[in-house]
This record gives C-alpha cells, structure tokens and sequence, in this order.
C-alpha cells in the first residue's frame, strides 16, 4: 500500500518552504500565547515565620494579603504579637494598586491564631476568617471553647474590619473539639458562607455530633450575621473541606478531601482506603443534593471547586495516583496536578493530569474570562513531562493557563534559589493576575528582593506578585489601524479607557436599582461584572444594578478590551412588614378594633388610612375607630429602609340598633364591582318582594330599592366615589355586601 504521509517524491525546496513555514507558524503561536510579564513584586515580613494564605481585591480597588505571623516588631511588620513567645497571630495587610503597604493590623490573642480567608466587603472593609486557640486577651474578646479535660481547643474565629483595619465586629464559633476553618465566602444574600472541618460534638454553637473522627462543617452566617444554618457532613474517619462556593441556583458546591468508607453521610467508599476528592452540591438549605467520590489508588488531596459560566464545576488538587479508579493518566512524577470539569450532576465531564517528574502540589483554579482556566500551584519538578519552564529552586510557584477542555496554553514558574510555596491566586479588575506565595529565597531566580532576615537564614515571608493586566500602553500604540510601534502587528495593546457613573446614590433598599452606565468614545460592546464574574445579559452601556456587589465592566474594542474602575453597591435588606387585628374588621359607630404591626428590633411605624398618613399614629398598634383602608409602613431605623404591610379594611356596618342578626356571607352579588354608574344586584333566590338598603361606609341610609325580580339594576351615578353598603333584610336576617362607586 502506498505511504501517503510519504516525502520522498516531494523537492527539497518544496520540502523546506514547508518547514520554515511550520517554524513560523509555530513561533508565531509561542510567540502569542505567553504568560503575563511581571508587573511589580513585594517581600513582605518580620524576623520570623509569616505565612501567607489569602489575596483579594478590596471594593476600593487595593488589595488585602493576610496570613499568620510569627514575627514580632521587625522588617516590614509594625507590631509585637500580643504573646511574645513562639506563638501566632493574624497578620492582615492592606497594600495599594502598585503594592505599597497602605496599612497593616497583627491580631490575635494569647495562643495560635491562623488567618486562613479574607472577603472584601462592600463598605472597602473585609471580613478575616480563621482558627483560633486563644482565651479572651488582647484583640480577642471572647475564649475558645475548653474540652472535656479544659484544655484549649480550636474554633473559628471571624473578625471585621473597617476600610481602615479598625475591629468592628468579631465572634468565636466552635465546639469543645477542634475546629478548623478553611475556606469563606461572602454570599449574595448579605451573609456568609464558611467551609471548615470539626471534631468537636455537640456542643457550644455545634447542633451535631460527628460521625467519624473528623468531619466537613459548613456554617451559614445570615446578614445579621447570627448562624442561619449548620450541616455536619462525614463518614467514618477522616474528611476535611478545603473549598466552598454558591452556586447560582442560591445553594453551595463544597470539596475537600475524604478517607473514610462508606458511612454516616457518604454514599460512597475511597478507592483503596486513600484519600480521595470528595465534592457536595447543597442546596440554599444545606441539604445535600449529591456527591461524589473520586480519587485513584493512591492519595488525591482536593484545592479548590468552583462553579464555571455554563453552571457546571472545576476542580483542582494534587494526585499521587496512577491510572486506577476514576483516574484516566498515571501520574508522572511523586505528585501531579489533577484537575477536572464535572457536569451539573457531579459527573466527570474531562479531567487532565498535568506534571512533571518530581513534585507539583498545593493546585488552585480560577475560571477566565475567555472560558478557559488559570491553574497554580507549587513545584519541585524541572524541565519535564508537561513542564517547559526550569525551576529556580528547591520550590516554585507553577502558574499555567488552559484552554476550555484544560489543554495547556502557557506556563511560567516564579521563585528563587530556596523554597517557595504558592497559597493564594487572583483575577484583578485590570485583567491581570496577583498570586500570594509564602518565600524563603533571597534574590535570585526571577525574585527581586531579599528575604527580610537574611542574615544567619532566611525564614518565610508574604511573597505577593502582581503580572500585567489586559490594559494598554497609550504611549506606544493608538487604535487608528497603523501599525504605531513598528512591531509587524496593527493596533495591538491598543489604548482603551472607560469609565463607569453611577447616576444616583449606591446605597439603596431591596427593591430598588441603581443606573451604571459607562462611557467609551467609540466602537465596542460591553461585559458587565459583579464580583469579578460576568452577568449573563449585561452587555449595553447601562446596567440597573439592584444587588450589593463590586460592579464593573469590561470594554471590549477591536484595539483590545479593559476593566473600568470598579463602583460599590450596598443593598440593604426591607423589614418584614405585616398587620393583623385583634377582632373582627366590621362593626358598629363606636365600636374599634386594635391594628398591631409585627414586632422587630430598631423598627419604626407611621399608620396610614386610605393610604394618607394619619398624624402621629407611630406606635407598633393603633385602634381604628372609623371605616377605612389601613396599612402601616415599617421602618429600619438603622438602615432607613421601609416596606408597606398589608392592609386592614374597616367597615361601620350598622346603626344603632342594627346589631343583631347581621350575616356577612351575603345571599346576593353585585356586578360590576366597581362601577361608575350602574349596578346589577342578582339574588340566589326570591321568594317574595325584598328590600334593598344602601348605606355608606358610617351606616347612613342613602336609598331603599324594593326588589320584585331577582335580578335588579340600579342606578348609582349620582352617588360620590367611595365604598357602599347594600343590605337585604329576609325573614329576620340581615346580609351585607359591599361595592365601589369609581
């Protein structure tokens, strides 16, 4: 058979044009799928240990790094722990767009305190998550639970802080076990979502023993921040949450890592009694939905689980499996990255290990904006397998992006000649990317400071590094269709600003919108964010915001695209409001009935009557004595936020005298209701002539029709507009309707 792939008939000429030509092709390919240069770095930290283990974005557009801290006064750091001993505490740092330290706090109590999660929060403030083992002392006010023997135990520990690293809030929550806190997030509801593991019983704030010896424990914060609702979810041995996120059904997809079989709340075994990714959907109640189980035959430690843009998951971890299980590649060095795409029901849609011939663990992922994939973690591996970059040292971070079906696009590593670890990654609102990684290199490698007790050895230290966003240069390319910087390349990098106006106030009430609208001198379409992820739709100049939430939007031209300056929205929450009554709403002239309004902490009142405010009618009840129309508006007084209950319709239905024998289902209708002139008044039955009375609302007698037919039409165009009576007296019985005169 003829070899059709065959060269041998082919000219050399021809043969080389062809290779210079897939020389080119590929260069040009290299060439523009790179990683993002390196905008700016910090080394940040004391004396001693300071690990870090969280980066975000602040809603004023500067970013929180935080940790835990060994470090008393010393380098960068500005305070003692409040223990002078070996001891750690929170470590929070609030540093500006080019990475200056704007502020720092170091809080903590008398013991170890592990700063694990920040989330920003809408005031420019953040919340700081953690474990903390101190009793009341220094910043702490409360102490950590005491076991059975009194000795300290973990729990979580949940500070404030204002936009300045003020304390404004904190609380303790845990058992008399050990609880960790690994993962929080705020949620859309105002509240807080937080992901840990517990081997406390119940006891203190845990309403639920645990299963095994260690077990996931999700706690659900409301926006008054009290607990809304707890789950203990484990089997037998040991089970530990390392990542939560809400889902845009209201409900959370929380991962972490599971050895046991079979039991309490797992459906299924780990393969080879080896650790195993174990992933839960939860519904908005924190009733599981479904899991899954999957690992290989040796150890797989989950990272982190996310929901993507077309409502399905990405998860990432580390494997030390081979080919075995729900695992489809043999590892291909200690530890690989093993990252996967599960469907909407759990089930594996693609999965990638992606390695090199040592170990690469700690992975975290991040969906892009282009529907592909940031992944990033900590590598030991050289020039390998899938790696393509040499390391510099012992340890560095490894950071890759992939395609939508996880192929790799680009890769870098950034470290120095010792250990570096990564721990934390984020998109920022430029389009680049800030990485937090905890140091011990000196400069070397691409690390461009020194380790900040350098001499007699180097401990660890923050280590944050920022690379370049999609924004572009003005001074060297212009969106006009000229090649300006003499490149080969037109209109690439091209400058693009934008700028977002909010055109009313960006503290409102459920209920309301604010307009965003952004403004760009030319032709482009638009990308609205919230929180940094797209809003399906949300692609005209204006956007009707009405949820809390960092907004906003991406420029998309045909020079490049950018993120505008982000814009705050606060939605604060209506109160209930409601009104019931303590008697019958019909009754006589000098009769009442009590109005109450639902009772709530800091809420005001205003009674209205036909919708008119009545005059200092402000108490929580209000005794109605005339007809009429209530209802009560409820006020939050530390919000200023209102809400309209339901109304309460009052009706004099008699005269004195009048009393006896009135029957409120009545034997007749009136058609239409409401009308502008006439009425037809249809009776169930007539057995004889009946009288028709209409009244007004007070029970004054305006006109008697005798009735001969049983249906009857009278006309009402004379009377003002407002609510009548009509009663039909029948063998000593009396019945009332009521009808609307427009």
């Amino acid at each position: 058979m003829k070899n059709i792939s065959s060269l041998k008939n082919i000219p050399n000429t021809l043969k080389l044009f062809f290779f210079l030509l897939i020389v080119f092709v590929l260069n040009v390919f290299q060439a523009n799928a790179q990683a993002p240069a390196i905008q700016w770095q910090n080394t940040i930290g004391g004396s001693d240990n300071d690990f870090i283990n969280s980066v975000v974005q602040s809603a004023d557009g500067n970013y929180y790094v935080g940790g835990e801290s060994n470090s008393q006064a010393s380098g960068d750091k500005s305070e003692n722990n409040i223990l002078l001993s070996t001891t750690s505490d929170y470590w929070i740092i609030k540093l500006s767009p080019a990475g200056d330290i704007i502020w720092q706090n170091t809080i903590g109590g008398d013991y170890y305190d592990r700063l694990t999660a920040i989330c920003p929060t809408p005031d420019g403030g953040c919340m700081l998550g953690g474990s903390s083992a101190s009793f009341a002392s220094g910043d702490k006010t409360e102490s950590c639970k005491l076991n059975g023997g009194g000795g300290r135990t973990y729990d979580y520990w949940l500070v404030k802080l204002s936009a300045d690293g003020e304390i404004e809030w904190q609380d303790v929550i845990g058992g008399k076990g050990d609880d960790f806190l690994s993962d929080m997030h705020a949620t859309t509801d105002g509240g807080y979502i937080i992901a840990g593991n517990s081997n406390s019983g119940n006891s203190g704030d845990k309403t639920e023993v645990n299963v095994g010896l260690e077990g996931y424990w999700i706690v659900k914060l409301n926006a008054d921040l009290t607990i809304e609702w707890q789950n203990t979810i484990d089997g037998i041995y040991h089970d530990y949450a390392k990542s939560i996120y809400e889902t845009s059904d209201g409900g959370y997809i929380v991962g972490g890592e599971s050895n046991s079989s079979l039991s309490g709340e797992k459906l299924e075994p780990s393969f080879n009694d080896s650790y195993d990714y174990w992933i839960i959907k939860l519904s908005p109640e924190g009733d599981i939905e479904w899991q899954n189980t999957i690992g290989g035959n040796s150890d797989d430690y989950l990272g982190s689980v996310s929901e993507t843009s077309d409502g399905q998951y990405i998860v990432a971890g580390y494997s030390n499996s081979n080919a075995s299980g729900d695992k489809t590649e043999n590892k291909k060095g200690d530890e690989d990255f093993w990252i996967m795409k599960l469907d909407e029901d759990g089930d594996i849609v693609w999965q990638n290990t992606i390695g090199g011939n040592d170990s690469d663990v700690d992975a975290q992922i991040q969906e892009t904006a282009d529907g592909g994939f940031l992944l990033c973690g900590s590598s030991e591996t050289n020039l390998s397998a899938d790696k393509t970059v040499p390391k510099f040292g012992n340890k560095d971070l490894w950071l890759l992006k992939l395609d939508n079906v996880g192929n790799i696009l680009w890769q870098d590593v950034y470290g120095g000649s010792d250990f570096d670890w990564f721990r934390s990654m984020i998109q920022t609102n430029d389009g680049g990317i800030l990485l937090g990684g905890t140091s011990r290199s000196n400069i070397s490698g691409n690390k461009t400071e020194a380790a900040i007790n350098s001499i007699g050895g180097a401990p660890d230290d923050f280590w944050i590094i920022k690379l370049e966003g999609d924004t572009c240069l003005p001074t060297t390319e212009v969106c006009n269709g000229r090649d300006d910087d003499c490149d080969g390349f037109i209109d690439e990098d091209a400058l693009v600003t934008s700028a977002i106006v909010a055109t009313d106030v960006t503290t409102l009430c459920t209920g309301g919108y604010v307009p965003l609208s952004v403004t760009y001198n030319g032709n482009c379409t638009f990308q609205w964010k919230r929180n940094g992820n797209n809003i399906s739709g949300a692609n005209s100049p204006v956007y009707l915001a009405n949820k809390s939430g960092i907004y906003a939007c991406k420029v998309i031209t045909d020079c490049g695209a950018a993120i505008s300056e982000s814009i705050v929205v606060d939605v604060k929450k209506n109160p209930n409001a409601s009104v019931s009554a303590s008697g019958p709403l019909v009754f006589c002239p000098g009769g009442s009935v009590i109005l109450s309004a639902n009772a709530g902490g800091g809420l005001l009142y205003q009674w209205l009557k036909n919708d008119v405010i009545i005059v200092g009618a402000t108490s929580i009840d209000y005794t109605a004595t005339t007809a009429g129309v209530y209802r009560c508006l409820v006020t939050k007084a530390p919000t200023g936020c209102s809400k309209l209950s339901n109304t309460a319709t009052v009706t004099v239905a008699c005269r004195e005298g009048e009393t006896e024998n009135i029957i409120q289902n009545p034997m007749f209708s009136i058609y239409p209701n409401p009308s502008s002139n006439k009425i037809t008044v249809e009776l169930e039955s007539l057995n004889e002539s009946e009288l028709l009375i209409i009244m007004d609302i007070t029970g004054k007698h305006l006109m008697e029709v005798t009735i001969i037919q049983a249906v009857t039409t009278i006309d009402i165009s004379n009377f003002p507009s407002g609510m009548y009576l009509i009663k039909l007296a029948n063998n000593n019985m009396q019945y009332i309707e009521k009808f609307v005169k427009l």
